[in-house]
C-alpha cells in the first residue's frame, strides 16, 4: 500500500510552524508496515489543495492530509476536496448538530462559522473528533482513500487512531512488518557508527534506520518477523551499552525512573541555569510521583545558601563560585536534606549569553549526584545558544544519574566532558 500525506496550511510554509503531523504519521505507519511515498506541504490556496489531492490519489492507495478543516477564512481543506472529486459542498444535518452539541456542551455560543465545519463532499463521509470540534472526512477520489484530518496535533493523532487506523493492513506480502526502535543518549554519531558496524550496510536483511532528534539517537530496525529482527535489536543494545535508554516510547526521564524504581531509591533535584527543566521533564512521566520528592530552583546565590545550605564561603572572592565542583556539591547533597530524598541531583551553570570567563566560558555546566556519602561531579562545556546549553544540560544530568545508577559512571563518559 502507497501513502502520500499531505499538510495543508501557510503557516508550514513561512516558517511559523513545525509539521509534527507528518513525522508522527509517517511513524504511526511505519510501525504497520506501512511505507509513507512523499510528503508534501500545500499552502491554504483551494486550487493547490485540489491539484496535489489528486496527483497524490492517482499515485498511492491512501492520501491523509492533515489541516484546514477549522472555521476561519483560510480553513479551506474542505473545498479543495470538493473541488478535487467535482461535487459542491453539502451541509451534512448529522455533522451540524454534532457540531453545535459539542460546542454548547462545552458552554461555547454555536455561531455560523463553526456551522461551516458541519461540511462535506457530497459523497464523503464525516466522523466525530473526540479532542476537538472539527470533523475529519473520508472520501474516494478513483480507487484511492482520502482523509482530511484536523491540524492540531493531539487531534490529529485521536482522529487517526480512532477512524483511519483500524482500516489499514498491518502489512502487505514482502513488506517489513516489525518494527522497533532503540534509543540512546552520551554518544556521538560517528561513534555510533563505528559500534554498528556492518548492522547499518544497507544490504542487509534487516535494515537499521538511523537519526538524532534533541540529543537522542534513534535507531529504527526493520524486519519481517520479529524472529529476524530481534537478534538485531539486541546487537545493537549491547554495542550501545550503557548508553541505551531503553525501547519504543522510552524517554530519558521514564528510563531514570525505571532504575530508581528497581532499586527502591527516590530522587530530587536543585536547579540553577536550567531553571526547572529537570524536574518538568520528570513530571511529564507518568507515575514520576512513586520516585520524585520534589525540586528546588535556586537562581541566585541567596537562595542556594537559604534554601540548600550551600556555605556562603563557597562565593566569596576568590572562592570556586557559583559554577564549580564545590557548589554543584552542595547543591546536590542540600537537595536530599531538604527534601528526604535518596539521592540528590544538582546543576549550575553559565547558560548565556552572557556571564562567560576565560576560565568559566558560557556552556560550563556542573552537575552532581549525591547519594549516601558519595558524590559524583563533573563539569561539561556545552556548545550552542542559550537554550540548547540548557537543553544538553538537561539530558546530561538524567543520563549521568542513570550511569551512577547503573555503577557505570566510571567507565562510561558523555560528551563535552571538561575538567573545570
Amino acid at each position: 500500500m502507497g501513502v502520500r500525506i499531505l499538510s495543508i496550511g501557510d503557516e508550514l510554509l513561512d516558517g511559523s510552524c513545525v509539521d509534527t503531523n507528518a513525522a508522527w504519521l509517517a511513524s504511526s505507519l511505519a510501525d504497520r508496515g506501512l511505507s509513507v511515498d512523499s510528503i508534501n506541504t500545500v499552502p491554504d490556496i483551494v486550487e493547490r489543495i485540489a491539484s496535489s489531492l489528486v496527483e497524490s490519489a492517482s499515485q498511492s492507495s491512501l492520501v491523509i492530509a492533515t489541516g484546514g478543516l477549522g472555521p476561519t477564512p483560510d480553513d479551506l481543506s474542505r473545498e479543495g476536496l470538493a473541488h478535487a472529486i467535482g461535487e459542491k459542498l453539502v451541509v451534512d444535518d448529522a455533522a451540524l448538530s454534532w457540531s453545535r452539541s459539542r460546542l454548547e456542551g462545552r458552554g461555547f455560543q454555536f455561531t455560523s462559522p463553526q456551522a461551516g465545519m458541519a461540511r462535506r463532499p457530497g459523497s464523503a463521509s464525516w466522523f466525530p473528533n473526540d479532542m476537538g470540534t472539527a470533523p475529519p472526512l473520508h472520501a474516494k477520489i478513483g480507487e484511492c482513500d482520502v482523509w482530511l484530518l484536523p491540524g492540531p496535533p493531539a487531534e490529529m493523532k485521536s482522529c487517526f487512531e480512532a477512524h483511519v487506523l483500524p482500516g489499514l493492513p498491518s502489512n502487505e506480502p514482502g513488506e517489513r512488518s516489525w518494527v522497533e526502535r532503540i534509543r540512546c543518549h552520551g554518544l556521538l554519531e560517528a561513534e555510533i557508527v563505528e559500534r554498528l558496524g556492518e548492522l547499518l550496510d544497507r544490504d542487509n536483511p534487516v535494515q537499521v534506520g538511523t537519526r538524532m532528534s534533541r540529543g537522542i539517537f534513534i535507531a529504527t530496525v526493520h524486519a519481517a518477523s520479529r524472529e529476524q529482527g530481534e537478534p538485531v535489536a539486541a546487537s545493537i543494545e549491547e554495542r550501545l551499552r550503557p548508553h541505551v535508554l531503553g525501547r519504543g516510547d522510552v524517554t530519558m526521564s521514564s528510563s531514570v525512573g525505571g532504575l530508581l524504581l528497581e532499586q527502591g531509591v527516590t530522587l530530587a533535584t536543585a536547579e540553577s541555569c536550567t531553571g526547572g527543566m529537570v524536574g518538568a521533564c520528570i513530571v511529564d512521566t507518568q507515575g514520576s510521583s512513586r520516585w520524585y520528592h520534589g525540586g528546588v530552583v535556586c537562581y541566585t546565590n541567596e537562595l542556594k545558601q537559604s534554601l540548600l545550605n550551600v556555605p556562603s564561603s563557597l562565593f566569596e572572592p576568590g572562592a570556586p563560585g557559583a559554577v564549580s565542583a564545590e557548589v554543584a556539591s552542595a547543591m546536590a547533597q542540600g537537595a536530599r536534606s531538604a527534601t528526604g530524598a535518596d539521592i540528590g541531583l544538582s546543576i549550575t551553570g553559565i547558560a548565556g549569553p552572557d556571564g562567560g570567563t576565560q576560565q568559566k566560558p558560557v556552556g560550563t555546566v556542573w552537575i552532581s549526584i549525591a547519594r549516601g556519602e558519595d558524590v559524583t561531579s563533573r563539569c561539561y562545556r556545552f556548545p550552542g545558544d542559550r537554550q540548547g546549553i540548557r537543553r544538553r544540560a538537561l539530558t546530561h544530568a538524567l543520563q549521568l544519574l542513570r550511569l551512577v545508577l547503573l555503577g557505570e559512571v566510571e567507565s562510561a563518559s558523555l560528551p563535552w566532558e571538561s575538567t573545570g
